[in-house]
């Protein structure tokens, strides 16, 4: 879990994230978004928008084996429940350490 953590780290440093429900809306809608990740305690409204908006742009939607607090904490945050990765090897990178 932390090389994951590591990695959506590294990805908000070189500003390849939007978080939070707004900015991930805005990356999906313009295209910019690669993969969209939830947390494992997303509330259902959240998860459905993060399904709608991966269709949207053709990305896969994720579900991290992390919760809302671990991820806010890792991205030095209050809460995050939804993000999108901007960047595709980053992203792809993420989903095989979930996907092995």
């Amino acid at each position: 879990m932390n090389s994951i953590l590591g990695l959506i780290g590294i990805a908000k440093k070189g500003g390849m994230l939007a978080t939070g429900d707004e900015q991930t809306r805005v990356a999906a809608r313009a295209r910019r978004a690669k993969a969209i990740f939830t947390a494992s305690d997303a509330a259902e409204n959240t998860m459905r928008r993060a399904e709608s908006l991966a269709d949207l742009c053709g990305v896969p939607h994720i579900r991290l084996p992390a919760d809302r607090e671990t991820l806010a904490n890792a991205l030095g945050m209050r809460s995050c429940a939804i993000f999108a990765i901007l960047n595709s090897g980053v992203a792809e990178a993420i989903i095989k350490k979930i996907n092995p």
